[in-house]
C-alpha cells in the first residue's frame, strides 16, 4: 500500500526538490486564485450599489483601456524573471543585482516620461466621447484618468519584486499579492459608502492607490530582508546589462501585445458599439470563461522559471 500510495508522485517526477517546490507553489496558488475569484465575484454587487450599471461599464471599459499602456515595461519584465534565475542559479549575486537594477530604473524612467505625455495629452481628449457616455461626466474623467494612469505606471515598477519573487521559484507570491490587494480594496470599498458618497472618481482613486501602496511595503520588506544583496543600485544600471535583459524581453514584448490586443479590447468595443451598460453582463460571463485559462496558467507557470534555474 505505501508503495502504491508513492509511485504516483515518483511517476510524474514530484520525488525532486525543484517538482516539490512547484507542487506545493502551484497548490497555494490554486487557493489564492480561488480568493481572489470570490473576492472579484463580491466586488460586483458592492460596486453597482456604490455606483450604478453604467458607472460600473465605464470603470471596466477603463480598466481595459489603462491595461494596454501595461506593454510600456518593453519585455523587461520577463526578461529579468529569465535572466535574474539564471545569474542566481549560478551564484552571481553582483551580475543578478545588476539586472534588478537595469530594470528598475529602466522601467522606472520610462514611466515618468509616460506620465508627464498624458498628463499634457489629457488636456485635449474628450473622455466621455472616448468611452461613449454622457458628456457630463467628462470633467470626473478628466481628474480619474491621470490618477488611474499614473498609478499604473508606478505600479510596473513596483511589481517587479514579484517578477524576482517568481525567478527565485516563489511561485506563488504573484497570486498572494493579487490577493490580497484585490481583498484590501474589497474592504475599502465596502467601508466606503459609510464615510462619504460613492463616486467613480472616489472608486477608481482607491482601487488604484491601494495595490501600489501594497506593493511598495513589499518592496521594502523584501529588499530589507531576504533580497538584501539585490536592492536596486544606480551605479548598476549600465547598457550592457539592460541589453542582455532587452535582447530576452523584446520576444516577450511582442506576445504581450498581442495579449492585449487580444484580451483587452473586448471592453472597449462593446462600450463603442452600444454602451456601457452592456459592459457589465459581458464581463460577468467572461469572468466563468476565464476561470479555465486560469488554472491552466497557474499549473503551466511555475514550469518556467524552473526550468531556467534547472538549466
Amino acid at each position: 500500500m505505501k508503495y502504491n500510495l508513492k509511485s504516483p508522485f515518483i511517476k510524474f517526477g514530484i520525488k525532486s526538490g525543484r517538482s516539490k517546490n512547484i507542487t506545493k507553489h502551484v497548490l497555494i496558488s490554486f487557493l489564492y486564485k480561488v480568493g481572489s475569484i470570490i473576492v472579484s465575484f463580491l466586488f460586483i454587487p458592492l460596486t453597482i450599489n456604490l455606483l450604478d450599471t453604467e458607472n460600473y461599464g465605464i470603470w471596466l471599459t477603463l480598466s481595459s483601456f489603462i491595461t494596454w499602456f501595461s506593454f510600456f515595461d518593453i519585455g523587461l519584465g520577463n526578461g529579468l524573471r529569465n535572466k535574474f534565475s539564471e545569474a542566481k542559479a549560478v551564484g552571481n549575486t553582483v551580475l543578478a543585482k545588476a539586472y534588478v537594477s537595469s530594470a528598475y530604473y529602466t522601467i522606472g524612467s520610462v514611466s515618468i516620461i509616460c506620465m508627464v505625455i498624458f498628463w499634457v495629452v489629457n488636456y485635449f481628449i474628450d473622455w466621455a466621447q472616448v468611452f461613449n457616455t454622457n458628456p457630463l461626466k467628462q470633467k470626473e474623467l478628466f481628474i480619474l484618468l491621470p490618477i488611474v494612469f499614473s498609478f499604473f505606471c508606478v505600479q510596473l515598477v513596483a511589481k517587479l519584486i514579484t517578477t524576482i519573487y517568481t525567478a527565485d521559484q516563489h511561485h506563488s507570491m504573484q497570486a498572494k499579492v493579487n490577493f490580497l490587494s484585490s481583498f484590501l480594496s474589497l474592504i475599502a470599498i465596502w467601508l466606503l459608502p459609510q464615510f462619504v458618497k460613492g463616486s467613480l472618481l472616489i472608486f477608481g482613486s482607491i482601487f488604484s492607490i491601494l495595490p501600489v501602496v501594497f506593493l511598495f511595503g513589499l518592496n521594502i520588506f523584501a529588499f530589507s530582508t531576504k533580497y538584501r544583496d539585490f536592492k536596486p543600485s544606480f551605479k548598476l544600471c549600465k547598457k550592457e546589462y539592460l541589453k542582455d535583459i532587452f535582447g530576452l524581453g523584446f520576444t516577450f514584448f511582442i506576445i504581450q501585445i498581442a495579449g492585449i490586443i487580444l484580451y483587452s479590447t473586448d471592453n472597449f468595443i462593446i462600450s463603442q458599439i452600444f454602451n456601457p451598460n452592456e459592459v457589465v453582463p459581458y464581463n460577468i460571463a467572461y469572468k466563468y470563461f476565464g476561470i479555465s485559462s486560469m488554472i491552466l496558467s497557474l499549473i503551466a507557470s511555475p514550469f518556467w522559471s524552473s526550468f531556467t534555474n534547472a538549466f
